[in-house]
């Protein structure tokens, strides 16, 4: 069996550009980008550990991540007010050593392998902060150790036609036969679903050093190096997110798929509730308490005049203000809608500002001239916008550009 499940070390790995969510994060990292209007995404991940009673967290850290600095500081001050720190407990951010660089997500954790080896843990648990999901890793530690298993894979179910952008795993009892990260659709099923890597791993710590002494120089990722070789020589089991009871799981890499996991919190029923069930809060830094409206989340911190909102998310410090017209779209801190504009299936990024009588994503055809548009149809702005106005036929029409 597992020791307390608090005396297990965590590897949060939030060291990525997020390139596929710019322009999101141009000043910011991924894990630290708003999400519903009240978190950020690394909230999940974070609220997972201290909910599950784990209490030795390293998070890793590389591009842009003073804010993640600032974010973990200030977690640990407001936690010491709801529970003493115990011995060997620890909550810290780490960024590579200087003159050095992460190359990739093992490498991250092999660049910390101090912390590892002054450790009597028999297991580690190594995650991602970047995606939407409640977990319970006590169940998942708890498999791990009565599997026998020298790595433990998280999945979930996703269909074929995603797969491509994950790392898919063929199974037989239990365990798995065989990890193909990112494979090309012609090697897949034309139909159906596959079982996929959440990125969520439990080492036994024994292996994971044994693992990281014997990688050649270009082993540097998870996904691509390790947990291929590993699975060729070692024992290697698969827990299945999916038969748990909280099992919605959303990794937000693309621009569509963070906007969807927005939109999922506007159902009656949300698969996930960032309000947080009673044994089971998501920590938020921000004031996480909302206006629930019939179709629309609305921050307690937004100032919003008399306008029209429907099934929208709009954020803490964001401004609407009189007569605009926000519909499926998603308004991010600190963005100002414009008296009388009208936004439609758009996300408007932090800080930005919408003029008055502004018109986007109602003509997604103009859209595409000049903002940038997502495969899902999904307008982005950012940046500062301006009119250049015409009056035809005594009509007031706008066209945009970024400046």
């Amino acid at each position: 069996m597992i020791q307390r499940p608090t005396s297990t070390p965590v590897f949060i790995l939030a060291g990525g550009v997020g390139e596929r969510l710019a322009p999101l994060t141009q000043a910011k990292p991924k894990p630290a980008v708003s999400f519903g209007g009240t978190h950020q995404i690394i909230d999940f991940t974070f609220s997972n550990c201290i909910n599950s009673g784990l209490r030795k967290i390293y998070v890793l850290t590389q591009h842009q991540r003073e804010p993640l600095h600032d974010y973990v500081r200030e977690h640990r001050r407001r936690l010491s007010q709801s529970f003493r720190w115990q011995e060997g407990d620890d909550l810290r951010s780490i960024p590579p050593v200087s003159g050095k660089r992460y190359r990739g997500t093992a490498d991250a954790v092999f660049q910390n392998l101090p912390l590892l080896r002054l450790d009597s843990s028999d297991h580690v648990l190594i995650t991602s902060a970047d995606h939407i999901y409640a977990m319970d890793y006590r169940k998942l530690l708890s498999h791990h150790a009565y599997s026998g298993a020298d790595l433990t894979i998280a999945t979930a179910r996703r269909p074929v036609a995603e797969a491509t952008a994950f790392g898919v795993l063929d199974m037989e009892n239990g365990f798995v036969t065989q990890f193909r990260e990112k494979p090309s659709a012609g090697t897949l099923p034309k139909t159906g679903d596959v079982q996929v890597s959440m990125g969520i791993y439990v080492f036994r710590r024994r292996a994971l050093l044994d693992l990281a002494d014997s990688a050649a120089p270009a082993e540097t990722d998870f996904g691509h190096d390790i947990v291929p070789r590993l699975i060729r020589r070692q024992k290697v089991a698969a827990y299945d997110f999916g038969g748990s009871a909280r099992s919605y799981w959303q990794d937000v890499g693309t621009l569509d798929s963070y906007f969807q996991s927005n939109m999922d919190l506007l159902t009656s029923r949300p698969d996930i509730d960032l309000e947080g069930e009673s044994d089971w809060p998501i920590h938020s830094l921000s004031d996480s308490s909302v206006r629930r409206t019939r179709d629309s989340r609305i921050s307690r911190r937004a100032s919003v005049h008399a306008s029209t909102i429907r099934r929208s998310i709009v954020s803490h410090g964001a401004i609407v203000e009189p007569g605009a017209l926000v519909e499926d779209s998603l308004i991010l801190p600190g963005a100002r809608i414009g008296s009388n504009a009208r936004v439609r299936n758009t996300i408007v990024a932090e800080g930005t500002t919408v003029p008055g009588a502004f018109q986007i994503g109602i003509n997604p055809g103009a859209d595409r001239g000049r903002f940038q548009v997502t495969p899902g149809g999904v307008t982005v702005v950012s940046g500062s916008l301006r009119h250049n106005y015409t009056m035809p036929a005594g009509r007031l029409q706008a066209a945009a550009a970024v400046a």
